[in-house]
């Protein structure tokens, strides 16, 4: 797997039947550690189909066009609101990928804090919309 550029932060992980996994992640291009990146932040999904082999291939692609949050992401737990004001917890550290039974592909439920709305945290889910389901249904 030939990781992406940037930061990335707060995997989850979902496995289907064998070989088919996916993570989701929040990226920025920025270099930066997290806790000093000015973002911004997107959601992403990396996902093989062919896990089981020798050499897997990994697809990572964006998987929802919104911003997710501009600026660092404190990645300390508890220890954010002390130190050098990197404190922006308003992601709740919140990110969810799981398998829709009825389909085979993913859904992912992650937290969004627009400028706009005042950094007010909201809950997004978005469907996975392409690509390889991670079970073949019967």
């Amino acid at each position: 797997m030939t990781p992406a550029t940037g930061s990335s932060i707060f995997p989850a992980i979902v496995a289907g039947e064998e070989g088919r996994v996916a993570i989701a992640y929040l990226r920025a291009d920025s270099p930066l550690n997290p806790n000093h990146s000015a973002g911004p932040w997107f959601l992403h999904v990396m996902e093989t189909t062919t896990g089981a082999s020798e050499k897997p291939d990994w697809k990572d692609v964006l998987a929802a066009d919104e911003q997710v949050h501009i600026g660092g992401v404190c990645s300390s737990g508890g220890g954010c609101f002390f130190g050098d004001g990197t404190g922006d917890r308003t992601l709740l550290d919140f990110i969810e990928i799981c398998i829709v039974p009825t389909t085979g592909n993913t859904a992912i439920a992650y937290t969004v804090d627009p400028p706009m709305n005042g950094k007010q945290p909201q809950i997004h889910v978005v469907l996975q919309k392409g690509g390889s389901p991670l079970l073949a249904l019967r």
